[in-house]
């Protein structure tokens, strides 16, 4: 019987961290998270579980797996909404980026 080239491979687990949204890149579904600690850490929409990219709002809090991504340097990995944001907690602070036009 023959096995997968890839079934050495092991999932990647990272730190359990907390923090919010602070920016958001939609046209490229990509984003920054500041964690509880005060330290940006990048994030994909493919990272997400049990939450679309398009739902998510700046200062929504989250929880997720710290790891140390070679190109990216700090990623989140598998991302969870814990609060959505409101409205009027919403800071200028924290941005919203959108594609220039």
């Amino acid at each position: 019987m023959m096995t997968s080239w890839n079934s050495d491979i092991r999932p990647v687990k990272g730190l359990p961290m907390h923090g919010r949204i602070a920016e958001l890149s939609r046209g490229r579904s990509c984003g920054v998270i500041r964690s509880g600690d005060g330290k940006n850490v990048f994030f994909h929409g493919r990272d997400l579980e049990g939450a679309k990219y398009n739902d998510l709002e700046v200062g929504g809090s989250v929880s997720f797996e710290l790891v140390d991504d070679r190109v990216s340097g700090p990623r989140a990995l598998r991302i969870q909404v814990t609060r959505k944001a409101k409205r009027a907690a919403a800071s200028s602070s924290l941005t919203d980026v959108s594609p220039a036009e």
